[in-house]
């Protein structure tokens, strides 16, 4: 099969493809007529060091969205903005991203109502800087307050040896005991410092941009929606077209259809639906002049003209033929009317078929053609085609039609294997109820 046959035979069945496009595009409508407008506010803080890999960027990203998503930091966030929100439904709302290789990270926050996206950003940033602050700094912190209580106690110590000691210039237990003060208190004053330049190099977190209040919605992804649910529904109205010519092939082109029937192309004619009152048309002579040699090449008397396909009136056609076809009778099949048109026949009259069809059918609709010859015994003189759309009501019934019928048949089938084989399967002397078939 050529790829331009299997290309019109997908397109004939258009008006499935449209309907599966129009239902997928009308999806995305339907949900997001019922959405509000909706607000992104984003604030930036400085989380802590800048990271060299993209592993240390994702582990920042993903400390940081265990920080603001937990319910408790929300709760704590949204209590002293004064927010009144479900915290469940704010957590779902709240994203954070890192910029670049640098410790800064935007936190978003996404609100029907721009006023309470910032706040629930800037809030939430507050919240990341200081729970950040109180794992990164605040140990140390606490370390410094501990050293400089030490400081503070020893310094007593060393005060009150001094003091003990009054005006007596040698004691060597006092000495010694001043000696070990004074040596502890330089140890711990060199921990302090320590720590102390330790706290003032380390990169402290902080709110560096709070968040603004937004002034113009987010952009709902309609477009987009439509974009994809357009070729997901074309992707499967393609599918099914394709389906259906698995189960259900059709013929396209005239030249198709005189290949299945084994009969040569007459010519091709407008659709007899539409021939004019003059019953003349453009087609006319050359499919005259073709039927002429054809029933002489087939020494017929009558050629009889029959329809495949959708019902059309054929009477204006086989009176112009008759009138442009010499001494061969051309009449429809099964006319007996009295004013029939007719040519020299008698009881030895040799009889011939042609077929009148679209050069787009189903190709099972050629079964009632393939009857008839078998009834009648005439041979297929040839074929007249004419123009059809690619797609019909007539087709897309049949189509339907037809899956039905082979929906129904399979079910049948199913239902009749297992009776026959609850039947085969049952006891002698056992009774079991039957009743008739169903036919499929």
């Amino acid at each position: 099969m050529e790829l331009t046959e299997a290309v019109q035979r997908i397109l004939r069945h258009g008006r499935l493809i449209l309907v599966m496009v129009v239902v997928f595009l009308s999806i995305p409508i339907l949900l997001g007529s019922d959405s509000d407008a909706s607000y992104v506010a984003s604030a930036r803080a400085n989380f802590g060091p800048d990271v060299t890999t993209a592993e240390e960027s994702e582990a920042m990203v993903d400390t940081a969205k265990a920080i603001v998503t937990s319910q408790a930091q929300v709760e704590d966030a949204l209590n002293r903005e004064g927010i009144d929100r479900d915290p469940s439904s704010v957590v779902d709302e709240i994203d954070v991203e890192s910029v670049g290789g640098s410790g800064v990270l935007v936190v978003s926050a996404t609100d029907a109502d721009p006023e309470v996206a910032s706040a629930l950003a800037n809030g939430m940033a507050q919240q990341l800087v200081s729970t950040r602050h109180d794992l990164l700094i605040g140990p140390m912190e606490d370390r410094l307050a501990e050293l400089d209580q030490q400081l503070e106690d020893i310094g007593a110590v060393i005060n009150g040896i001094t003091d003990g000691r009054g005006d007596e210039a040698d004691d060597p237990t006092l000495d010694r005991r001043l000696n070990a003060a004074l040596s502890q208190q330089s140890d711990i004053q060199n921990q302090r410092d320590t720590l102390s330049q330790t706290i003032e190099a380390a990169p402290r977190p902080a709110l560096l941009d709070p968040a603004t209040t937004p002034t113009d919605p987010v952009s709902s992804g309609l477009a987009a929606d439509l974009v994809v649910a357009g070729l997901l529904g074309l992707i499967l109205g393609v599918a099914l077209a394709a389906v259906i010519e698995a189960l259900r092939p059709s013929i396209v082109s005239g030249d198709a259809l005189a290949h299945v029937l084994g009969a040569p192309l007459l010519g091709r004619i407008p659709n007899p639906a539409n021939r004019s009152d003059d019953l003349a048309d453009p087609g006319d002579d050359l499919v005259s002049l073709q039927l002429g040699l054809a029933a002489t090449s087939a020494r017929l008397d009558v050629v009889h003209l029959t329809g495949v396909g959708p019902d059309v009136d054929l009477d204006r056609l086989a009176a112009r033929l008759q009138t442009t076809v010499p001494n061969v009778a051309v009449e429809l099949v099964g006319s007996d009317r009295p004013d029939t048109p007719r040519g020299p026949r008698s009881n030895r009259a040799r009889h011939g078929l042609v077929v009148v069809a679209p050069e787009v059918l189903p190709r099972d609709s050629l079964s009632g053609l393939e009857h008839l010859l078998a009834i009648t015994q005439w041979p297929l003189v040839g074929i007249i085609a004419y123009p059809g759309p690619l797609w019909t009501h007539y087709h897309f019934r049949e189509d339907l039609r037809s899956l039905w019928t082979r929906f129904r048949a399979a079910v049948g089938s199913k239902a009749g294997g297992r009776r026959q084989a609850a039947r085969s399967t049952a006891t002698p002397g056992s009774w079991a109820p039957s009743g008739p078939e169903v036919e499929s």
